[in-house]
């Protein structure tokens, strides 16, 4: 991931400084948000699917941020609800 990071152009380091401060947040929330990194009138949340103790991939929403703003909270422990729910399913009960 730092390695990644560290490749970011100069258009994208306010970006990286951002996340960079977040880190442990979004560790301890298991919660991304994002606001205009594509756009400037959008924002976003993410949370990993996480697969025996591994992330293998993400889930998350983009919306305008005037309609996602106030409901990023709400909308992220959804999804934070909704990837649990997921991971307590056995491999097996996925293919039935």
């Amino acid at each position: 991931m730092y390695a990644y990071l560290k490749s970011a152009s100069p258009d994208e380091e306010p970006f990286v400084e951002g996340f960079l401060n977040e880190v442990d947040a979004i560790r301890t929330t298991g919660l991304a948000t994002s606001h205009g990194y594509i756009r400037s009138e959008l924002s976003g949340v993410a949370t990993p699917v996480i697969e025996r103790g591994t992330a293998v991939a993400a889930i998350g929403l983009i919306g305008f941020r005037d309609e996602m703003e106030d409901r990023l909270d709400s909308l992220g422990q959804t999804l934070r609800t909704r990837v649990l729910d997921w991971s307590r399913r056995t491999f097996d009960d996925r293919f039935t």
